[in-house]
């Protein structure tokens, strides 16, 4: 699970590492998720068309799942199992 927003330079920077890395978990079983933080739906799905982001994207315009995770800084990857 990866936090990002579309101001992020650092977020933009690890993309297409992000997009590699889902094609090879998929491989296996597993599942990259990106999560755009604190921005309208709209603006995150456009940037997310933009940077052809290639694994599922989940919108968190509240910055509640950020929160319930402790997810403070940007860009924040969490690795989870089953």
């Amino acid at each position: 699970m990866s936090f990002w927003a579309t101001w992020c330079d650092a977020c933009a920077a690890e993309l297409g590492a992000l997009n590699r890395l889902s094609a090879r978990a998929k491989a296996s079983g597993g599942v990259v998720i990106g999560v755009d933080v604190g921005e309208p739906r709209a603006k995150a799905a456009a940037f997310a068309r933009e940077h052809g982001l290639a694994y599922p994207q989940l919108v968190d315009e509240n910055m509640k799942l950020a929160d319930a995770l402790g997810q403070k800084r940007l860009p924040a990857t969490l690795v989870l199992d089953r």
